[in-house]
């Protein structure tokens, strides 16, 4: 009779995971989930053409352009030796240290109102790093893709009959123009400023 009871309690467990896969499966569907990143503890974050999600249902929705990720990796792996494998193997045990893995990943993706920075620790899940560098890689891919057209490259400076100076001015007003009119943000303007004084 016991058996039965934990039978059932296993097939209702199973019923309940296969239950939750469909449901996020098709939640994914229906908002064009290109990409996922399952970190150890019950987060999921989601990658859709235009938005970083972190979960499901009500879960926090970041837009991709601007956003960065990177996977960066701390700790290490070490070998000693143990008192059970020095007594089993006696004098081989030298040949044979104990690996212990203690590397942690951490992705972190970083944007304009966006910092996110997920530990994952590698010693649960192995593989997990591929998995996160396939997901920054692909978000990093997206955020490129979805940046603003009307981002304005600064060309090389071409040789004319106006002054440097007058040149590097309009260049600077013009920069300027467009941060005032919402087509460059803050850090857009700083850094397209720093090239074109640095051409000059």
């Amino acid at each position: 009779m016991e058996w039965i009871i934990a039978l059932g309690v296993v097939a209702l467990l199973i019923g309940f995971a296969v239950r939750q896969v469909i449901r996020q499966g098709k939640a994914d569907a229906s908002e064009g989930v290109l990409n996922t990143l399952e970190i150890p503890g019950g987060l999921t974050l989601r990658l859709t053409k235009t938005e970083l999600i972190e979960g499901y249902g009500d879960g926090k929705r970041h837009p991709v352009a601007g956003l960065v990720a990177s996977v960066e990796e701390g700790g290490s792996v070490n070998r000693r030796f143990t008192v059970t494998r020095i007594v089993a193997l006696g004098v081989l045990a030298a040949g044979v240290p104990k690996k212990i893995d203690d590397r942690t990943l951490y992705l972190t993706i970083e944007g304009p109102q966006t910092v996110i920075v997920h530990e994952i620790p590698v010693k649960k899940s192995p593989q997990i790093g591929a998995s996160a560098r396939t997901f920054a890689a692909a978000l990093n891919q997206l955020s490129k893709a979805a940046a603003p057209a009307s981002s304005v490259a600064v060309a090389a400076p071409v040789k004319s009959a106006e002054p440097v100076e007058e040149g590097l001015s309009a260049k600077l007003r013009e920069l300027a123009r467009l941060r005032d009119e919402g087509l460059l943000t803050d850090d857009e303007f700083a850094e397209k400023k720093a090239a074109l004084l640095a051409q000059f």
